[in-house]
């Protein structure tokens, strides 16, 4: 009896011990939640860092430009299109990076088609529905401009702006001409949204990029030519060859005194292949081509930049 005794008391204070260690152990697991020792740092559902050249702009130091202030330092540098994400990309010439601004959402029916930025900061963007938003860059909000293609029956255009020859008005949006190139170089006046078509020059598909000097360029799609063009005509006073050969997309933009090629070559599609834009310096100065960057990882179809940006190769 004794002994039975003596086991089923052995079998409690087991029991008690057991059941004391399962609560320290509680208490321990719950102290440990509460100072974060489980928290990752980097949870599994956060997005991955984008690789280079890419770089989020949410954690990027430098701010993107304030509204209505005439030439921030990031409107300085070139805007681009990205068909790929529907978004806007910001391009540093210097450090051959894209910083991802965001997706702009202007309720459109249809893609991007191409785009120009003022020098206050927005970018006028073209859909291939003949609709002109105008996006304000610091935040992506959209407005639409009221512009329809279907009342001027010019088509689709590439479209850049160039400062006035000799024009030093430095109030909203004067100064400089929103350029449009379809059917036929024209003018796009920014408040009546009325166009006055200069010449037609015969060029064919092109986008347009002004300079602060008042120089108009524009990038063919066939053959990749650039060509200066006659503001009073259309016609262009200079042609030059890059050798890129034919593209399916195209941009571009004048920086530095230099031509910014965002360029997809013509090729037969392949799902296995697919082509995305490569980043092409052109130097009308010295006739040259310089392949900076393959196969970006965007399929680029529209850039901008403001009369803001330098003319000059920086020193």
């Amino acid at each position: 009896m004794e002994s039975s005794t003596m086991s089923t008391l052995l079998t409690k204070q087991r029991c008690l011990a057991f059941v004391a260690a399962i609560t320290s152990a509680a208490a321990a697991i719950h102290c440990s939640t509460e100072r974060q020792v489980f928290d990752d740092e980097t949870p599994d559902a956060a997005p991955p860092p984008p690789p280079a050249p890419f770089i989020d702009a949410s954690v990027e130091e430098a701010s993107v430009p304030e509204p209505d202030v005439e030439c921030a330092d990031t409107n300085k540098q070139i805007y681009v299109l990205s068909a790929n994400d529907k978004s806007i990309y910001r391009f540093n010439p210097i450090e051959l990076t894209f910083t991802r601004l965001g997706r702009p959402n202007c309720g459109a029916r249809s893609g991007m088609y191409s785009m120009a930025v003022d020098r206050r900061g927005f970018a006028w963007i073209e859909y291939g529905e003949g609709r002109v938003f105008k996006v304000n860059l610091e935040d992506m909000s959209c407005t639409d401009s009221g512009y329809r293609r279907d009342a001027s029956e010019f088509g689709l255009f590439g479209m850049g702006f160039a400062k006035n020859d000799g024009d030093t008005d430095t109030s909203v949006n004067a100064g400089e001409t929103l350029w449009v190139v379809g059917a036929a170089l024209a003018r796009l006046d920014t408040k009546t949204l009325e166009l006055s078509i200069v010449g037609k020059g015969g060029l064919g598909r092109a986008e347009l990029s002004g300079t602060g000097t008042g120089a108009l360029w524009a990038f063919l799609s066939i053959g990749g030519r650039v060509a200066l063009l006659d503001k009073t005509t259309g016609e262009p006073q200079k042609i030059f060859q890059t050798g890129i050969g034919n593209l399916s997309s195209w941009a571009f933009a004048a920086w530095g005194g230099d031509l910014w090629l965002f360029s997809t070559p013509e090729r037969p599609y392949d799902p296995w292949n697919i082509d995305t834009s490569t980043v092409t310096k052109y130097s009308p100065a010295t006739d040259t081509t310089t392949t900076l960057m393959e196969n970006v990882g965007l399929d680029i179809v529209g850039a901008g930049v403001s009369t803001c940006a330098p003319t000059e190769p920086p020193r």
